[in-house]
C-alpha cells in the first residue's frame, strides 16, 4: 500500500449496537492499516477497541465530524477468512457484528512452557476399507460417516489429517462436549507431534489456549481438536473439518449471542476454504437424512437396513414392578442384569435424563409444580435438601415454602442423578462408583479424572446424563440402562421422539463396538407398549427416521423448514408498543410464514415461533427481525419452541 497523507478506516467496534445501525464506522489514520488490525479508537466519550475492515486512501480535505483512531494495537490480528465469517454468523444470527467478533478474539496470555519429552511418533496406515473409504472421501466435498459401521473412525478421521498434512493443509476435528476430547487426543499423540497438534476448549487456562491460538496462525498446528469454539480459530490454510456426533444439540449456542449453528458454521467456512466436510455420527440428526438423500452429502457407507435392536434390548414394564411394591429406581430385572455384570468384571453404564435428586417436585398441598422464579424450569431438588433451576443458576435455601400456597411439604417425582447414586451406594455397596453430571463435571480436573479412572478400570458402576451416553470411558462396558425412558418421551418438544431414537442408538452402537449384541440395554418404561420401542426391533435406524422425516414435512417443521423464536424481553420500563412494531404487525404481510403465539404467564413471557421456508432470511424478514430485535430476544434455528 503506497504512502498517502490520510486513510480512511471502515471499523467494527468491539461493542453492542442495535442491528438497524450499521455495524461499521468511518475512522482517519494517517498510516494504511490493514484489515484484520485490532485498533483503539474514540467512541463517544469513551474509548473502545475495534476491528478494521477496509482502508482505503482519503482524498481530499477530511470532515471536521470524523475522528482519527488512537493507536493500532496490533495488526493482521484476524485473517480475512475470520472477518469474513464473523460477517455471515452476523447477518445469519442477527447479532451485532462488534459482539460477534468477541469469539474471534481471544484472552491475550502467556503460557508455561512446559519442556515435554519427545514421543515417538509412528505413521498411521490405512487398512483395506480405510483405503475404500479414504478413495470416497477425494472425490467428493460433503460426506457423511456412519460410525456405527466403522467402530473405529477415529483412525479414519486421523488419516485424513495425516493426508492433509502432506498438502500442507490443516484439519479441524469438532466435538459437542469437551470429554471426548481426551479419548481423541490420547491417540492422536501416537500419530502426530505435540507441536502439530491444538486443542481448543473453554476450560484451558488462557496461556494455553493463547499458545494454541498463535500455532494455528501461524501454521505450526496441523490437527485442531476442539469444541465449537475452534470454528473461529485463525487457520493459515484449513483443508478438512470433521464434525464427530453431528447429531448433537451442543453445537448449537442456545444460551447467549449469537445463537449459532455449529453446523451451520462449519458449511460456511467450508464454502470460505473450498475444504471438505465430513459429518460423522452413528444416529444421523433428520436434517443430516435429509441432505444424503437429496444427495448433497455422499455416505461412505450404504445406510443399514439391519434392525436397530433386535436381540439387544429388553424392555422393563414400570407398571408391573409398582404393582409388585418395587418403588426403586431400579427393576428387579436390571438388579440382576447389574450383579451379573459386576460378576463378569464389567463395567455399568447408568443412563438417567436428569440431576439432582429428583425430576421435578409437586406441592403436597396445592399440587402446583415448584418453579424456577427466573427462567421457569421445574426446580429439581439436591442431595444437601436445596432446590435447583437445571435452565440457570438459581438455587433455593434450604426448606423453602411454595410460592403459590406457602407450604413446605414437596412430593418428587422421577429420579435425577443423585437420587441414582444413593440407591447404587444402598444396592451394590461394594461397586466403585462415579457420577457425571452437570454439577460434577464443572469440577477442575473432572473430564480427566473421568477419563483415568474409566480407563485404568477404577469404576464399575458409571451413572451420567447425555454427556457421558456418547463415548463413555468404559472399555470393558457390558451394560447400559435407561433408568427412566419416559422422561425423554414425555416433553412437549417436536424432536422427543427424534432423540431418544438417537439414544438408543449411540448406546447400542457402544455396545456392539465392545462385541455386546445380546439383552444388553436395558429400557425401563411405563409404557412398553410403544410403537417406538417396537419399531426398533423390526426397523433399521435410518427407515424408522424416515417415518419422522414424513411427520415433520406433513407438519411444516425441519428439515422442510426454519424456525425462529422470538421472547420478549423483560425490562422494568418497556416502552409502551404500538400497532407498528407488534410482531403480527411487521410479519404477517410476508410471503411464507406460520406464525405461534405463546402468551405471557406469571413465569413466562410472551414469545412468537415463526416457521418460515428452508434457505437463507428473506430481505423483507431480515429487516422486521432488526426492528424488533430491541424488544425480542431473537433465535435463528432453535433447538425447540420453549
Amino acid at each position: 500500500m503506497k504512502p498517502h497523507p490520510l486513510y480512511r478506516l471502515e471499523v467494527a467496534p468491539l461493542i453492542i449496537l442495535p442491528l438497524t445501525r450499521s455495524p461499521l464506522w468511518s475512522y482517519l489514520s494517517r498510516t494504511p492499516v490493514t484489515p484484520g488490525s485490532l485498533v483503539r479508537i474514540p467512541f463517544g466519550s469513551q474509548e473502545a477497541e475495534g476491528v478494521v475492515f477496509a482502508s482505503d486512501p482519503f482524498p481530499g480535505r477530511a470532515p471536521n465530524w470524523m475522528k482519527y483512531i488512537r493507536e493500532v494495537k496490533e495488526s493482521n490480528y484476524l485473517t480475512p477468512e475470520q472477518l469474513a465469517l464473523a460477517e455471515n454468523v452476523s447477518e445469519t444470527y442477527l447479532t451485532p457484528l462488534g459482539k460477534t467478533l468477541k469469539h474471534f478474539i481471544p484472552t491475550k496470555a502467556k503460557a508455561r512452557k512446559k519442556k515435554l519429552p519427545e514421543a515417538k511418533t509412528k505413521v498411521l496406515r490405512a487398512k483395506k476399507e480405510e483405503t475404500r473409504l479414504l478413495g470416497i472421501w477425494k472425490k467428493h466435498r460433503n460426506v457423511f460417516l456412519d460410525t456405527s459401521l466403522l467402530p473405529d473412525a477415529s483412525r479414519l478421521y486421523f488419516l485424513i489429517a495425516q493426508a492433509g498434512m502432506k498438502s500442507k493443509k490443516q484439519t479441524l476435528i469438532l466435538v459437542p462436549e469437551v470429554s471426548l476430547l481426551a479419548p481423541l487426543l490420547d491417540v492422536a499423540r501416537n500419530f502426530f507431534k505435540e507441536d502439530s497438534i491444538a486443542l481448543l476448549e473453554s476450560h484451558l487456562a488462557p496461556g494455553v489456549y493463547s499458545d494454541a491460538w498463535e500455532r494455528i496462525r501461524e501454521g505450526k498446528a496441523s490437527l485442531i481438536l476442539a469444541t465449537r469454539q475452534g470454528l473461529f480459530a485463525p487457520f493459515k490454510n484449513l483443508g478438512n473439518i470433521i464434525l464427530t456426533e453431528e447429531q448433537d444439540e451442543s453445537y448449537k449456542q442456545w444460551d447467549m449471542a449469537p445463537r449459532y449453528q455449529g453446523k451451520t458454521v462449519a458449511a460456511s467456512l467450508r464454502d470460505l476454504w473450498n475444504a471438505k466436510l465430513l459429518l460423522a455420527s452413528p444416529a444421523a440428526s433428520l436434517e443430516t437424512r435429509a441432505l444424503v438423500e437429496q444427495k448433497e452429502f455422499t455416505p461412505l457407507f450404504p445406510p443399514s437396513k439391519k434392525p436397530l435392536l433386535k436381540g439387544q434390548i429388553v424392555i422393563v414394564n414400570l407398571r408391573l414392578e409398582r404393582y409388585q411394591k418395587n418403588f426403586s429406581p431400579f427393576s428387579k430385572i436390571l438388579q440382576e442384569k447389574i450383579r451379573e455384570t459386576l460378576a463378569k468384571k464389567e463395567q455399568v453404564l447408568l443412563y438417567i435424563h436428569k440431576r439432582g435428586m429428583s425430576s421435578f417436585s409437586v406441592c403436597e398441598q396445592c399440587k402446583s409444580i415448584f418453579r424456577c422464579p427466573v427462567s421457569g424450569h421445574a426446580l429439581q431438588e439436591t442431595s444437601s435438601g436445596a432446590y435447583r433451576c437445571p435452565g440457570c443458576d438459581y438455587t433455593t435455601g434450604l426448606f423453602p415454602s411454595c410460592p403459590s400456597c406457602k407450604h413446605i411439604g414437596f412430593r418428587h417425582v422421577g429420579f435425577g442423578t443423585e437420587r441414582i447414586e444413593r440407591e447404587v451406594k444402598k444396592s451394590f455397596p461394594g461397586a466403585r462408583m462415579f457420577r457425571a453430571d452437570g454439577s460434577t463435571m464443572r469440577l477442575a480436573g473432572a473430564q480427566e479424572k473421568l477419563y483415568q479412572k474409566g480407563l485404568s478400570g477404577e469404576i464399575d458402576i458409571l451413572i451420567g446424563t447425555q454427556m457421558v451416553l456418547k463415548a463413555p470411558p468404559l472399555p470393558d462396558m457390558g451394560l447400559v440402562a435407561i433408568i427412566d425412558a419416559d422422561s425423554l418421551l414425555a416433553g412437549f418438544d417436536f424432536r422427543s421422539d427424534e432423540r431418544f431414537l438417537q439414544y438408543l442408538a449411540i448406546a447400542a452402537a457402544n455396545l456392539a463396538a465392545r462385541g455386546k449384541r445380546t439383552e444388553s440395554l436395558v429400557v425401563q418404561t411405563f409404557h412398553p407398549e410403544s410403537l417406538l420401542l417396537q419399531k426398533t426391533q423390526e426397523e433399521s435406524y435410518w427407515d424408522i427416521a424416515g417415518t419422522f422425516e414424513n411427520d415433520r414435512e406433513s407438519l411444516f417443521y425441519p428439515p422442510f423448514s426454519r424456525l425462529i423464536a422470538l421472547t420478549e424481553i423483560s425490562k422494568k420500563k418497556t416502552p409502551k408498543k404500538t400497532e407498528g412494531n407488534l410482531p403480527e404487525a411487521l410479519l404477517q404481510d410476508i410471503p411464507g410464514i406460520r406464525i405461534q403465539k405463546r402468551p405471557a404467564t406469571d413465569k413466562l413471557p410472551t414469545a412468537f415461533f415463526l416457521r418460515i421456508p428452508p434457505g437463507d432470511l428473506s430481505e423483507p424478514l431480515s429487516l422486521a427481525l432488526q426492528k424488533l430485535s430491541s424488544d425480542y430476544l431473537i433465535d435463528i434455528d432453535p433447538l425447540s419452541f420453549s
